[in-house]
């Protein structure tokens, strides 16, 4: 609506005025919608603008400046564009300060609105100075407010183009506007009555003078202004503040720093200006290549009231015809995902989007793009993340290696969101390379590129991503249009189908020779032979007399046709057991028990019988729309057409996790999972049973769904509680089955939770990453992996176990056979046995160095004559003088741990090796009784001398011998081909982190950014490698660390302004 719009300014002006100080103001209108050019706009780039005249050469205008022009010269192709397309007539007698008209124009009319703002709404300060009263018959004025009008607003993608602000002026921008643009210097020279003897420096004074004179004047009229000086202070303490917060500030120097020169405080800041999203964007100018053409016919009334000054304004036909005309919009989703956070994000996208029936496949199903042509594709969203050092996924590597045909994305548009952490110098580096590529295919920018941290927690900014993805692209209105119903009153149902037909027998895993029937009924999933690797050996490698502690080498046999290189990564796709999902059936049984089909409604199947038959019959998830269309459902974690029993052993995770909680709170929500209910609470058959249980639960949920910034801590805390609690869906189940049956029985199966809603939102069982442990030089058809059993309870008691090496515990030798592939890493031992080596593998952490060993050995072995075993010799004074220090070329440390020797894995080779000279062992035992407690960080710090010669030496024969130890470790580190590798937890690999630091600074000569950069050199050149699991953050730490002094000094500094 034209005139509410023209509403709202008046409404702006008057709060931006209304008062004794100018407010700051922002009326923000609907955003720009995605098939529109311009969308709504103020044409007008201020509310408050003065017209610029260009006069005819023969004609001469006392305030007309050198050029000939009059008034404002940044107006004067606005105005001639007014004036020639009839939007506006100047006054019969025309001056410097004529106020320009408001120019609105709206999508889908044909011409722009005009509004002549009433008088009571405009503010204009009339200049004079309190020295010179010559100055105010010059008849110089302003406007009061800075209503700027025509800036875009960028908000994650969605472009708020008619968005006016306004906040107060600072003195040196009216002061350049009259001396650089209205040219006043020699008139002010004139009224001041002064003598220009000295060109330079006469306009200096005239600038300041103009400066005083405009503070003074504003200051008169009782409207807010600031002088430079004042808000370069702010603007420098604003500065401060983001650099402490860890940010830099973007700024033009010449707008903030040159406004006054070096009286300015930020005189001397260096500044740079970048982009920063969310921002103010300059918009261009519609008018400039827009042309109404002479045919239209305007009305020239122009009344002070505020009346629409063009014509009454019809709707354009061609407009209704195209916005009847549109048609649902195409959608590809594509993902490329290493450990599926990527993936599961696309499957979230496209149930969000599931009216649209959109396609969802990986980027590598999508190589080269064809399916772009074939399907008209008009909307691209990939999601992509990033593996190893900026790498793109398995499932997107051969996307990336296929050429893609100039322009074959022009009629697309595309939006990506990349994953990474920041933990990594890579931080979504393939995401952004694909967003290049589809660039430069052509594609039409839908949306910015959006990042995600998966080390700060990408599941919020993965649900507020697909929310804003919805609504930018589904729009009722059109929809509405389009197929006969909105958005909101369209309610999708799911339902289970069963089918008669087997399976083909690519999509239905049963081994063709043996099957486990296990006392549930159940058959064991077992992969086809052509897709997964034979287990030939599972051994224990512990002596441990706990149950729960165990790990175990397991070996596989693999193909001729593959091979792998030692330190690579074995990527396995593990099943969830058969008792867990039993027990997840069995929460299901009155429903599954009354389901119809062929071979379940077989007479002579009862109780069990008919339960665990029904586990193998395929089944297909219907959706139906609410408008008599049902298709199979899209979007689903795990393959479809299949039975119940390959999606609950292969395809769904049946454990919790942070990222499904939020669907899953919702979903139990709206299901009537609530402790309100009477109708179901004084029922006999429950009780007040759970009671307690389940108002704790409810109020979890509803701080898992809190939105709210500040509790977000709250948020986290109430999913570590639900995941203590029930680590595993079937436990949440197991718990409220009474009142989830109850319930089912009293509200009907339609409004109650089923198995249909759980499968929709359950995560796809995602394979595991594990570090190889045995070199192909020995045996290249065999791969070898260690695998530490994960059991324990969680802080409420509850017992859980690690579904992946639960599953490969229970592989069974020449027998079970296990879905693996090779990942190629990055992770490569040292390409010479000369180089010196420190190898840190805690715990399990030592896999990948078992494999370099391997190798290191075998090319001893194959030196020629005898390799002599060269001992330690450190030489260097026991202070901190940083003497050279004089090391053996052959050296090559392993830093192992384990809480125990019966704990100790790999021992009898690791010694065997030490016999020999291969390696040089540092065992830390952390809970052995007979020995202190140790970690590996502790021996690299050089804590590793003998018990009793530490008990009974001196002091200053105990540093020595720390000393000592710390020399080896830094000398190794300070040479220019020595490696270091760590393999394990991030936090030990953080702790070994800083203890080399410290090493680097104290033996080194070094400051701490000095050891910081020396490691990185040596990460450069792939001699600093880590392979871990958790988030290291040793580098991402320095950018913090690197500014505590200056930070010190800025919060000092920011006190004088107190």
């Amino acid at each position: 609506d034209p005139e509410g719009i023209y509403k709202e300014v008046k409404e702006h002006l008057h709060i931006a005025t209304c008062g004794d100080n100018i407010q700051s103001v922002m009326t923000v209108f609907r955003p720009r919608k995605q098939d529109e050019t311009w969308g709504l706009r103020f044409w007008s780039s201020q509310f408050v603008r003065y017209a610029g005249y260009q006069l005819d050469p023969l004609i001469s205008h006392k305030d007309a400046n050198e050029d000939g022009i009059l008034g404002d010269p940044a107006n004067v192709e606005f105005t001639k564009y007014l004036i020639k397309n009839k939007l506006w007539s100047p006054p019969r007698k025309m001056s410097a300060f004529d106020l320009l008209p408001l120019v609105l124009k709206i999508p889908g009319r044909d011409k722009p609105f005009v509004y002549s703002l009433p008088d009571q709404y405009i503010q204009e300060v009339s200049i004079e100075h309190p020295d010179y009263p010559g100055i105010k018959n010059l008849g110089l004025k302003w406007a009061a407010v800075p209503a700027i009008s025509n800036f875009n607003m960028n908000l994650g993608g969605i472009n708020y183009n008619c968005c006016p602000f306004n906040g107060w002026f600072v003195s040196i921008e009216i002061v350049r506007n009259l001396m650089e643009r209205y040219k006043i210097q020699d008139r002010w020279i004139e009224a001041m009555e002064l003598r220009p003897t000295e060109k330079r420096m006469i306009e200096m004074r005239v600038q300041h003078e103009v400066q005083v004179a405009v503070l003074h004047s504003f200051d008169k009229a009782g409207f807010s202004i600031v002088d430079p000086c004042t808000v370069g202070k702010s603007f420098l303490v604003h500065c401060k503040r983001e650099r402490i917060a860890g940010r830099e500030c973007p700024g033009q120097w010449s707008w903030i720093g040159g406004l006054v020169g070096p009286t300015n405080v930020t005189w001397h800041q260096e500044m740079r200006d970048f982009y920063v999203a969310p921002q103010y964007e300059y918009a261009s100018e519609p008018w400039k290549v827009i042309d109404i053409g002479d045919d239209e016919i305007y009305s020239d009334t122009m009344t002070t009231s505020g009346s629409m000054i063009s014509s009454q304004e019809r709707i354009s036909d061609a407009s209704i015809i195209t916005e009847l005309s549109t048609k649902l919009p195409t959608v590809l989703i594509l993902f490329g995902s290493q450990t599926g956070t990527a993936e599961g994000a696309a499957s979230k996208l496209c149930r969000a989007l599931r009216m649209l029936k959109p396609m969802l496949m990986s980027l590598n199903d999508a190589a080269g793009l064809e399916i772009v042509k074939q399907r008209k594709i008009t909307h691209i969203f990939a999601i992509c993340s990033t593996f190893n050092r900026g790498e793109f996924p398995a499932n997107a590597s051969i996307f990336e290696k296929t050429p893609i045909v100039d322009g074959i994305l022009s009629e697309t548009n595309v939006a990506v969101l990349a994953v990474g952490s920041r933990s990594y110098a890579d931080f979504c580096a393939a995401g952004v390379r694909l967003n290049g590529t589809l660039a430069r295919a052509g594609a039409k920018q839908f949306m910015t590129i959006t990042k995600v941290d998966d080390a700060a927690g990408s599941a919020g900014p993965i649900n507020e991503w697909v929310k804003l993805v919805k609504r930018l692209l589904v729009i009722p209105l059109r929809l509405s249009q389009c197929v006969g119903t909105s958005w909101e009153e369209t309610v999708s149902t799911f339902s289970l189908e069963w089918l008669d037909a087997p399976l083909p027998r690519e999509t239905h895993n049963r081994a063709t020779t043996k099957i486990d029937i296990e006392r549930n009924g159940m058959s064991r999933f077992n992969w086809a032979k052509e897709e997964s690797f034979l287990c030939v050996g599972n051994e224990e490698l512990m002596e441990s007399s706990d149950p729960n502690r165990s790990t175990r080498k397991v070996t596989f046999e693999i193909p001729e046709c593959t091979s792998y290189e030692t330190g690579d990564h074995l990527a396995v796709q593990p099943l969830n057991c058969l008792a867990m999902v039993a027990r997840f059936v069995r929460c299901f049984e009155h429903e599954l028990n009354g389901c119809n089909g062929a071979t379940a409604n077989s007479t002579d199947a009862r109780g069990d019988d008919l339960l665990w038959k029904k586990m193998d019959i395929p089944l297909q998830i219907m959706e139906d729309q609410g408008d008599g269309s049902c298709f199979p459902a899209m979007g689903l974690s795990f393959k479809c057409p299949s039975t119940l029993s390959d999606i609950l052993q292969s395809g769904v995770d049946l454990s919790f996790h942070e990222s499904m909680l939020e669907e899953f709170s919702r979903l139990m929500i709206t299901k009537g999972f609530d402790t309100n209910d009477k109708s179901i609470a004084n029922i006999v058959d429950i009780g007040n049973e759970g009671v307690g249980e389940r108002r704790q639960c409810c109020d979890l949920f509803a701080k898992i769904l809190d939105e709210k910034t500040e509790n977000k801590a709250q948020k986290n805390d109430a999913m570590q509680q639900f995941l203590s609690l029930y680590p595993t869906v079937v436990d949440f189940l197991e718990a409220h089955q009474s009142y989830l049956k109850t319930l089912k029985m009293r509200k009907g199966t339609s409004s109650t939770l089923s198995l249909v809603d759980l499968l929709l939102i359950l995560p796809r069982l995602r394979e595991r990453y594990y570090s190889i442990s045995s070199s192909p030089n020995i045996d290249p058809r065999s791969v070898s992996i260690t695998v530490g059993l994960v059991s324990f309870l969680t802080p409420a008691g509850k017992p859980r176990r690690g579904v992946c090496s639960s599953y490969l515990g229970s592989l069974v030798e020449s027998e079970h056979r296990a879905k693996a592939s090779i990942r190629t890493s990055n992770f490569r031992g040292p390409s010479s046995v000369d180089s010196s080596v420190i190898m840190v593998g805690p715990g399990t952490g030592i896999a990948p160095m078992f494999g370099f060993l391997q190798d290191r050995a075998l090319a001893m072995k194959k030196r020629e004559g005898e390799i002599e075993t060269r001992e330690l010799d450190v030489e260097g004074k026991d202070g901190e003088d940083g003497d050279d220090v004089v090391v053996s070329p052959l050296q090559c440390h392993l830093f192992s741990g384990c809480r125990s020797l019966h704990e100790r894995i790999y021992g009898k080779e690791v010694d065997a090796w030490v016999k020999k000279g291969v390696v040089k062992n540092h065992l830390a035992l952390s809970r052995s009784p007979d020995t202190p407690k140790r970690y590996v960080q502790d021996l690299m710090k050089g804590i590793e001398t003998n018990d009793h010669r530490r008990k009974n030496s001196s002091h200053k024969e105990r540093q020595t011998q720390q000393n000592d130890g710390e020399h080896f470790v830094a000398s190794i580190l300070l040479q220019n081909d020595s490696y270091y590798y760590v393999c394990g937890d991030a936090r030990v690999a953080n702790e070994c982190y800083e203890v080399c630091i410290s090493l680097l600074r104290r033996y080194g000569k070094m400051s701490r950014v000095g050891a910081v950069q020396h490691i990185q050199k040596m990460r450069a050149a792939n001699r600093w490698q880590h392979d871990l699991w958790g988030t290291f953050n040793g580098f991402f730490q320095e950018t913090i660390l690197t500014t505590k002094v200056p930070e010190r000094s800025a919060k000092a500094w920011l006190m004088s302004f107190q």
